[in-house]
C-alpha cells in the first residue's frame, strides 16, 4: 500500500478490513463475517447483539475460536496459521464506555503517560498536534479533576492518537455524555479519522448516530452479522427483512405473491413497483414512514399523484418537536406509518380518527428477504 506524506503526516491511500471468525461465549456460538474498504465502519444493532465482542476480539483481549482477523497487510489473527499477534504489539486503539484517566496528572501528563509505553522505533505523534486537532491545548497544564465529561473524553483520545495506532476502536465512549456534546466529539472522531486515514470502528444502537459516522455499515444482531455495506445502500435498499427493521422500516408487511411490477401483500393490498425494485424471492415488502406521502385533503386524489393509494383513519400521531410520527389504519386494517412536519399536520388539519389518504412512491419500496 502506498502512502504520501503532506506536511510531515503519512495518509494512507486506501485501508481495507475483513474478519471471518467464530467464538463460543457462555454457551452461545457468535459468528462474525464482514469486510470494509473504508476508514469509518459502524457496527450497529441492539444491545447484547455482539458489537462489544467483535472489537475486544480485534484488539486482541480474546481470541476467537477459528477464523481470522486481517487489517491491510497485517494479520492480527489466523487460526489456520496459527497466528494470535498479542496485544501490546497490535498497536490498536481502545476506547470504552468507561475510560480512565489518572486524578494525579494533568492533562499532559495523562497523554504522555501512554507514550512511556510506545515503540520508540515507530514514533506517534507529538503531544502539541493532537491536543490542537482535538482542542484542548490551552487545557494541557490543568487537572483532569477540573475538566467537563467531553473535555476528559478529549484527553482519553488524545491519548490514543498520540501513540498513531493502526486502528480506533470506539466502544459507544460518548453515551453518558448529552447528546450535543457527544455530536461534536462523534464529529470530531470523523474528521481526524478522514485527515490523519486511521481506519476507526464505532459501535452504536443509535441508528441517527451510526449513519452520521459511518462509511460502511455493519448490521449485527443476535450474535450475527444480518448485512453490511455502503451506509447508503443499507438505508435505502436493505436485501434482508431484518436489516429493514434494524435500518427503521416501520413498514413491513408480507410478500405473497409478486406478477410483473405488482405485489400482493397483507390485507389484500396490491401495490405496483419499480421495475428496478423487483425481487421474485421476497418475503416482504418493505417502505420507510418518511417515504409514505400524506394526501392533502384538498387535493382531488384523482388529479394528483397516483401511487399506491390507501385510505384509512389515523390512529396515532406522536409530537417528536419538529414532525409528528402517524399511526393509520386503512379501510382494510393495514397498519400503515408515517412521518410528516408539524406545520403541515397543522395545516391539513389531521387528527386522531380523522380521515387521511397516503400514497406509497414505487421507487421507495423495497422487496427483502429473510435471512
Amino acid at each position: 500500500m502506498q502512502n504520501m506524506c503532506v506536511s510531515g503526516v503519512f495518509f494512507r491511500e486506501r485501508c481495507m478490513f475483513e474478519i471471518d471468525v467464530t467464538k463460543r461465549l457462555k454457551g452461545i456460538a457468535f459468528n462474525f463475517k464482514f469486510s470494509a474498504d473504508s476508514n469509518r465502519i459502524v457496527l450497529f444493532g441492539p444491545s447484547g447483539a455482539g458489537k462489544s465482542s467483535i472489537i475486544k476480539m480485534i484488539a486482541g483481549f480474546f481470541s476467537p475460536d477459528k477464523g481470522h482477523i486481517k487489517l491491510n497487510s497485517k494479520i492480527f489473527f489466523d487460526s489456520g496459521s496459527k497466528i494470535n499477534i498479542p496485544v501490546n504489539t497490535r498497536k490498536v486503539g481502545y476506547l470504552p464506555q468507561e475510560y480512565t484517566l489518572f486524578p494525579h496528572l494533568n492533562v499532559k501528563e495523562n497523554i504522555q503517560y501512554g507514550l512511556n509505553f510506545s515503540d520508540k522505533s515507530n514514533p506517534g505523534y507529538s503531544i502539541g498536534e493532537i491536543a490542537e486537532k482535538l482542542g484542548i491545548s490551552e487545557k494541557l497544564d490543568s487537572s483532569v479533576q477540573k475538566l467537563s465529561g467531553g473535555q476528559r473524553q478529549r484527553v482519553a483520545l488524545a491519548r490514543i492518537l498520540v501513540l498513531k495506532p493502526s486502528i480506533l476502536l470506539l466502544d459507544e465512549p460518548f453515551s453518558a455524555l448529552d447528546s450535543s456534546t457527544a455530536e461534536s466529539l462523534r464529529e470530531l472522531v470523523a474528521d481526524i479519522s478522514d485527515e490523519l486515514n486511521i481506519p476507526s470502528i464505532f459501535i452504536t444502537h443509535n441508528l441517527s448516530d451510526a449513519y452520521m459516522f459511518a462509511k460502511d455499515l455493519v448490521l449485527v444482531e443476535d450474535g450475527k452479522i444480518v448485512e453490511f455495506g455502503k451506509k447508503e445502500e443499507l438505508y435505502s435498499k436493505p436485501a434482508h427483512t431484518e436489516s429493514a427493521r434494524l435500518m427503521g422500516f416501520k413498514n413491513i408487511w408480507n410478500a405473497y405473491h409478486i406478477s410483473g411490477n405488482r405485489v400482493l401483500c397483507d390485507k389484500g393490498y396490491e401495490f405496483t413497483l419499480d421495475k428496478e425494485n423487483k425481487r421474485e424471492d421476497a418475503t416482504h415488502i418493505c417502505i420507510r414512514p418518511e417515504n409514505v406521502m400524506i394526501i392533502r385533503p384538498d387535493h382531488d386524489i384523482k388529479s394528483s399523484l397516483k401511487e399506491n393509494i390507501v385510505t384509512g383513519r389515523i390512529n396515532r400521531m406522536k409530537n417528536a418537536g419538529k414532525d409528528y410520527f402517524i399511526s393509520i389504519i386503512s379501510d382494510n386494517g393495514l397498519a400503515i406509518h408515517t412521518v410528516a412536519p408539524v406545520h403541515a399536520c397543522e395545516r391539513m388539519d389531521l387528527g386522531i380518527n380523522k380521515k387521511a389518504s397516503v400514497s406509497l412512491k414505487q421507487e421507495s419500496i423495497v422487496l427483502t428477504k429473510d435471512k
